[in-house]
Formats: structure tokens, C-alpha cells, sequence
């Protein structure tokens, strides 16, 4: 069944010869096993392709695990190091597929538009977040590379710097941390969204305190392997405004009122029990992008709230969806859509 393998020595001649092969861990010798225990029917998978809009990108959102060795290398601190599996969710969009005639092969582009992982062991205790400010190609590309259009089974591969916020127990310090290396995973995918693929890292990434990037490093991370197990609906949910009512001042110096309320977060479902809290936002113009919106209600329990004196003008609302990490820090998931408020007295209605 397993005819060959010379970076090993040899052929093998058996499973347990492969689990006895250098190197190979676990999560690599699982990815193994089911490569070689299930056909794979080639298709053509739905990643944005089409002829009408909208042209936007594809859209899924996994529960994720990320399994990693790591080996803390911090001055004045003994030897520090473990393994750790954080948990929570990531989402990520797929683009329409084209033909790459310089590498003679059809490919289609994945971004990761959100990550969110926390764990810890005796030693350590981290939550894991993406470095926006990097921007790399990640990419699909079918294992049959003389197919004549994009198809499944194809390797995914992501390269994706994280920012890694990290509590050393021993001494109580909580330091950030950053990587000027750029870590790929690479896996097996044969279906999107991408459940049940398992992306595996290809060489070991150090950090270093993201106060002084250029320092030596004070993190190694060694084989990392990612699971992407299911839906992760805390991502997914939509929070949209069903229900608003504009609510006029009394006099002509006095500020009106907007009650909203909106989609609540479901209950148990895989990765809902992540949700904490919803944050209210609001924008005169949603035009004017990210630097137009205002946090206008902090932290929101119930799906209902009263912006007690927006001002006069336009009003546009969005809603998101609030977690909070093992360090008690929020992260969002995606906004609900964009509700316009107007009055019923208008220029706009007749």
C-alpha cells in the first residue's frame, strides 16, 4: 500500500513503519492515514466564480485548533517549553479561480479575514490574534496540476504572521510578541469551506517582543499543526437591526432618540459560547470607511438598546458580536448590515 518514501531510508512496508519514521508526529501521520483510506472525487468547488454579482469573495468560518511546540527563550528564565492547544474560531474568503500561465497551473486565492485562539499549559498562557499589518498571498492549487479548470483535491497554503500575547506564570509577565519570519501551513483540502482540513507548519518561527522587533527571540514555535473542525458560528451570525424606531425631542433644542434591536447570537451552537457582549455602532456617513464609525454603546448584554441623543442628521447603525480573550481583551467578529435610521416625518418620504 505505501510503496516508497526515500527521504526515510526506504520503502515501507507498514503503518507502524511510518509512525516509526523521523519526524512524521502525529497530526502528519493522521493526514496520512486518511489520504491513503478515502477516494477523493474530483470536482469543481463554488469559490466566487460566476458571471452576475456580487463579485465579492466567498466567505466561511471554521472552530479551529492550533496544536504547537514551543520553547520559551527568555533571559534569566529556565528551561521553559510544552506543548499547547488554543482554541476558538477563524474565518477566511476565496476568490475566483484563474489560470497562473507563469507556474502552468490553476489557482484560486484565500485571505484570512479573522483569528482568534487562546491556550495554556502550567508554563505558559497565550491568545493568538492576526498581524493585520502583513498582508500575504495565501493560495489553493489542485494536486492534479494538468486538470483543465480549478479542482478539488487541491494543497492550501497559508502564510500568515500572528501576534501572539503571551503570560509567562513563573514570573507573571505578559509580553506581546511578533515574528519577522513568515509562517506557512500547507494541507490537504477537498471541499470548501475548508472543514475537516488539517494544515501543517513547514518549519520552525521564532518571536521576538513586539516593543523591540529587531531584539533576539524570546519565542520559538516548533511543528504547529491546524484544525479546522467545523462551522464556527460565533463568525458566521449576522446581529442585523430587525427593529428601530426614531424617536423625535420633545422641543426644538432637544436631541432625539433611536431604539434598535437586532439578530441575538444563537445558543448552542458550535463556537457560540464564545459570544460575551454586543458594541453598537454609529456613522454619519459610511462613506467616510472605518474612521467614520463610533462606538456609541461600550459593552451591550441584551439585543436591544436605546442611543439615548444621536444628533441631528443621518444616522447609520451597525451591530457586532463581542468575545473576550483569556487575557479579558475584546475582539470582534463581523458587523450585522448597515441599518439606516430616518425619521417618519422626511424629506425622503412622501
Amino acid at each position: 500500500m505505501l510503496a516508497r518514501k526515500a527521504d526515510f531510508g526506504g520503502a515501507f512496508t507498514s503503518l507502524s513503519a511510518v509512525w516509526e519514521a523521523p519526524g512524521i508526529g502525529p497530526a502528519r501521520f493522521t493526514e496520512l492515514v486518511i489520504a491513503l483510506g478515502v477516494d477523493t472525487i474530483p470536482h469543481t468547488p463554488t469559490l466566487s466564480q460566476g458571471d452576475t454579482q456580487p463579485a465579492h469573495p466567498r466567505d466561511s468560518a471554521s472552530a479551529t485548533e492550533l496544536e504547537f511546540s514551543y520553547e520559551v527563550m527568555k533571559e534569566g528564565l529556565g528551561p521553559t517549553a510544552g506543548t499547547i492547544i488554543a482554541r476558538a474560531c477563524s474565518r477566511c474568503a476565496s476568490f475566483a479561480p484563474g489560470f497562473n500561465s507563469e507556474l502552468g497551473v490553476w489557482e484560486a486565492q484565500v485571505e484570512i479575514t479573522g483569528l482568534v485562539l487562546d491556550g495554556e499549559d502550567d508554563n505558559v498562557a497565550v491568545s493568538i490574534q492576526m498581524d493585520e499589518r502583513m498582508q500575504p498571498y495565501d493560495w489553493l492549487q489542485p494536486l492534479d496540476k494538468a486538470v483543465p479548470q480549478f479542482q478539488f483535491p487541491a494543497k492550501m497554503q497559508l502564510n500568515n504572521s500572528m501576534i501572539i500575547k503571551a503570560k509567562i506564570k513563573a514570573t507573571g509577565e505578559v509580553i506581546s510578541l511578533v515574528s519577522r519570519d513568515v509562517p506557512c501551513q500547507a494541507g490537504r483540502i477537498v471541499d470548501w469551506p475548508p472543514y475537516g482540513v488539517r494544515l501543517h507548519s513547514q518549519r520552525e518561527i521564532n518571536y521576538v517582543d513586539a516593543s523591540q522587533p529587531l531584539g533576539p527571540p524570546l519565542l520559538k514555535i516548533g511543528d504547529a499543526t491546524t484544525y479546522l473542525t467545523g462551522p464556527a458560528y460565533f463568525f458566521l451570525h449576522r446581529p442585523d437591526i430587525m427593529k428601530y424606531e426614531y424617536i423625535p425631542g420633545d422641543g426644538p433644542r432637544d436631541l432625539p432618540a433611536v431604539r434598535l434591536e437586532w439578530a441575538a447570537m444563537p445558543v448552542d451552537l458550535p463556537t457560540t459560547d464564545m459570544f460575551h457582549h454586543y458594541h453598537v455602532y454609529r456613522s454619519p456617513n459610511p462613506d467616510f470607511g472605518e474612521g467614520g464609525w463610533a462606538n456609541v454603546s461600550g459593552a451591550i448584554f441584551e439585543n436591544e438598546w436605546v442611543d439615548p441623543n444621536p444628533p441631528s442628521g443621518p444616522l447609520h447603525y451597525r451591530v457586532v458580536c463581542v468575545t473576550k480573550t483569556i487575557f479579558g481583551d475584546n475582539y470582534e467578529a463581523p458587523p450585522g448590515q448597515i441599518k439606516r435610521v430616518e425619521p417618519g416625518i422626511s424629506l425622503f418620504r412622501v
